[in-house]
């Protein structure tokens, strides 16, 4: 099974990463029994802790801890990237996560938009880029893609309702 870890600080995910990655960054401090992860497969999030397999012994955490080099972690974030100026711990996998904002607010403005005018067809985008931002792994994309469904059927019932109107 994989997980991603997230930051809990930016909501960042790292990984996927199996058991015996997770027992390697438990080793190095990265990984505590209160780190949240996400199951790969499912989504769902559960605290390192209650995850079997995991070895959370107790052992003195190192006295000078270092911060990766760039060729062990390639993409890593720097330390613009991370609060306070510290480097993240976690190397940052580039295909997992990404701003989304670009995308949910498209699908937000063609949603509303659709129900006045061509709402099937602006709508649809609406629900289209919902989507693709939940498939690049933003919840945000359930909650627009619902408001799409919400608009399309509204103006679905917009239409239909004026055409009544018109016949009389």
């Amino acid at each position: 099974m994989s997980y991603f870890v997230v930051d809990s600080n930016t909501g960042q995910k790292y990984g996927p990463a199996d058991i015996d990655v997770l027992n390697q960054w438990i080793a190095e401090g990265r990984v505590i029994p209160q780190t949240v992860l996400e199951d790969a497969d499912t989504g769902s999030r559960i605290g390192a802790g209650a995850i079997a397999g995991l070895n959370f012994g107790i052992a003195p955490p190192p006295a000078t801890p270092k911060p990766p080099s760039a060729d062990v972690f390639p993409n890593s974030a720097s330390s613009s990237d991370a609060p306070f100026g510290a480097p993240s711990p976690y190397p940052r996998d580039i295909g997992t996560s990404s701003d989304q904002s670009g995308k949910i607010i498209g699908s937000y403005v063609c949603s509303v938009i659709g129900i006045f005018c061509c709402p099937i067809v602006l709508c649809s985008v609406g629900i289209m880029l919902a989507n693709q931002a939940k498939d690049a792994g933003d919840q945000r994309g359930a909650t627009a893609k619902t408001v799409g469904i919400v608009c399309l059927v509204i103006g679905i019932l917009f239409g239909v309702l004026s055409l009544g109107l018109n016949r009389r």
